[in-house]
């Protein structure tokens, strides 16, 4: 389905005006896409992040601006875990023409386009089995849905009741026909739909208008129209003062994750700048292992920090990345100083090295009249500067437990304000918590220590991963996914 045919026309293009091109390698396992558009502060994020969400790879890449137009030139393939549409390459093109704009065809009154501001509670009722959520993960995103929180849960006679609170790309919904629509999608995935009901409702506006509640981010936009969520000249501003930062009890709690072990991201990652190449930029030479989503985190974090690239060159050879940044600093129009350099560095290692927080383990829920022995899964990630969490985790989380055979009881999705300045509202910074209580093939805690490390290892290679390498599971996950299957653990 084209873009006019949504009801939502972003861009009208002319024949011999496009601004994205997406060239399918005759192999169709690759493509080539060029963007031709209007420039703005946050727009390579934005691109890199529909990518992402695909679970495109990219090979080669040349991204340039001369302040106002933006020429881009990608090669892409599809990474370990890719969902089956990511070579969907006319899906893709209409997504990206939802960034990429021209002057001479960008309507005079885009009021229609998507925002992500309405949000709506999807209810989905059906009979639970192994790998149905991600049946219904895979469908929501085929149908264009954004989903911003969750809350997932089984009843004891194994039926399943999600509530989604999603946004429309599409800007059809609440229409009884979109319902429809979507719920025969979800048909079409889940192997028993006899019970299968969607209910839609529009998200109150009195909680919109109150601004972020309820664990939800309410404004979300795109990156290219946003603020930075941490300004260079402010933090580094703030630190001279010796101002604090203040963090929620939720984020106390959450900054007890542990870290995976990442020595050898460590050992081989190098972040090198250079201020004499030019008068006017900063060049960052970036070298490192590949990952999944990493050129979408070097793009985030020089967005979050109010840095405006002006070239970038990113190259991929033997599963090593290796990326040339040309920046200045996006208030004052010039290259960085030492302190800016220092700054800047530091959060390119965390960007690629701590993306997401990660941790299976097994406590104790003393919620009713006996405690009982829970097998919980936590993923954090960063929220960007539009408000939007970090691409694929759902469906990464979700594929890695159907593979593994294992069932999920309960599980939460939302976002929690992690720090800000104090006495300044306005600055806040979030991460978004996807919390899963899991169970193996009889309905049981994952009991010993050994089985939750496996586990572990294999969500964290499904969720960063290297973007290239199709060989990660081993065959110890191989054997614990047998083992799960006959319900031997």
């Amino acid at each position: 389905m084209e873009a006019s045919d949504a009801g939502t026309s972003y861009l009208e293009l002319d024949k011999d005006d496009e601004v994205v091109e997406v060239e399918a390698h005759p192999s169709g396992d690759s493509a080539h896409v060029s963007i031709s558009c209007s420039d703005a502060t946050g727009l390579g994020c934005d691109i890199a992040r529909v990518l992402f969400n695909f679970g495109l790879t990219v090979y080669n890449g040349d991204f340039s601006t001369d302040g106002r137009w933006c020429f881009v030139m990608l090669h892409v393939k599809p990474c370990f875990g890719s969902p089956p549409c990511a070579t969907n390459w006319s899906l893709l093109k209409r997504n990206l023409l939802r960034f990429c704009s021209s002057e001479k065809t960008m309507r005079k009154a885009p009021a229609s386009a998507y925002t992500g501001n309405k949000k709506f509670i999807l209810q989905i009722e059906f009979q639970d089995r192994i790998g149905t959520l991600h049946n219904i993960i895979h469908s929501l995103w085929e149908s264009e849905l954004v989903v911003h929180k969750a809350n997932i849960s089984t009843s004891p006679d194994n039926t399943g009741l999600d509530v989604f609170y999603v946004s429309d790309k599409l800007d059809r919904l609440p229409r009884q026909a979109r319902v429809s629509q979507i719920e025969e999608n979800i048909a079409n995935k889940i192997k028993d739909c006899s019970s299968l009901r969607v209910n839609c409702l529009a998200y109150p506006s009195s909680r919109l208008s109150s601004g972020n509640s309820s664990r939800l981010l309410t404004g979300t936009r795109d990156c290219k129209d946003s603020r930075s969520s941490l300004p260079l000249m402010k933090t580094l501003s703030n630190r001279e003062r010796g101002g604090s930062r203040r963090s929620s009890n939720a984020s106390q709690d959450l900054e007890m994750l542990p870290r995976f072990s990442i020595s050898e991201i460590l050992e081989s990652l190098k972040v090198h700048a250079d201020n004499l190449v030019s008068s006017t930029q900063t060049v960052f030479h970036i070298e490192c292992p590949d990952r999944k989503g990493l050129m979408y985190d070097l793009f985030r974090i020089t967005k979050d920090i109010g840095l405006q690239i002006s070239y970038c060159k990113v190259t991929l050879d033997m599963n090593v990345c290796k990326a040339d940044l040309f920046v200045h600093e996006e208030e004052r129009q010039q290259k960085l100083t030492d302190e800016m350099i220092e700054f800047f560095c530091a959060e390119i290692k965390n960007a690629i090295t701590s993306s997401i927080l990660l941790k299976v383990e097994n406590r104790h829920d003393a919620g009713g009249s006996q405690a009982v022995l829970l097998t919980e899964v936590v993923a954090v990630a960063p929220v960007d500067s539009g408000f939007r969490g970090r691409p694929r985790v759902l469906y990464d989380l979700t594929a890695t437990f159907n593979q593994l055979g294992l069932s999920i009881f309960h599980a939460e999705m939302y976002t929690v304000e992690i720090s800000g300045e104090v006495g300044d509202p306005s600055d806040r910074r979030y991460q978004e918590v996807h919390k899963f209580v899991i169970q193996d093939a009889r309905g049981k805690p994952i009991s010993s220590k050994r089985d939750l490390e496996l586990v572990e290892k294999e969500l964290y290679a499904r969720l960063v991963g290297s973007g290239s390498d199709t060989s990660v599971r081993s065959t110890e996950f191989k054997k614990l996914a047998n083992l799960l299957d006959y319900g031997v653990l």
